[in-house]
């Protein structure tokens, strides 16, 4: 059974051992970046170690959001986990093509395909 819950600029989902955040506004620094921020140490607290990352309500990410989504994978997969990321608008998918993370975070055309990939790729 999925549960669902919102915080102010992220709406939250479980799906079994994958969590899914679909934050909503531009990732620049901002409040939602801070919440987003605040939200991944939750979760890795709570023992959550899948994190899906539906950018679809997202239409701009600059560095400093991006540094911060690096740090939270990094810190996700030195305890075993991951973090894929899903429904990229295109400015913000060639946003993680020109820097490169789309080589350690994987892309997934849609929410269902990267729960999919997480729960597979963790068994």
């Amino acid at each position: 059974m999925a549960l669902t819950f919102a915080a102010k600029h992220t709406y939250l989902r479980r799906d079994g051992d994958v969590m899914i955040l679909r934050p909503r506004g531009n990732l620049v620094g901002s409040e939602e970046s801070d919440e987003l921020d605040r939200l991944f140490d939750e979760l890795r607290q709570d023992g959550v170690r899948n994190v899906v990352l539906n950018l679809a309500a997202v239409g701009l990410v600059n560095s400093l959001a991006m540094s911060r989504l690096v740090r939270s994978h990094l810190k996700l997969t030195q305890l075993g986990g991951q973090v894929a990321l899903c429904e990229l608008d295109r400015r913000v998918h060639d946003m993680f093509v020109i820097t490169k993370l789309t080589r350690i975070m994987r892309v997934f055309s849609s929410e269902d395909a990267a729960v999919l990939g997480l729960t597979v790729g963790s068994v």
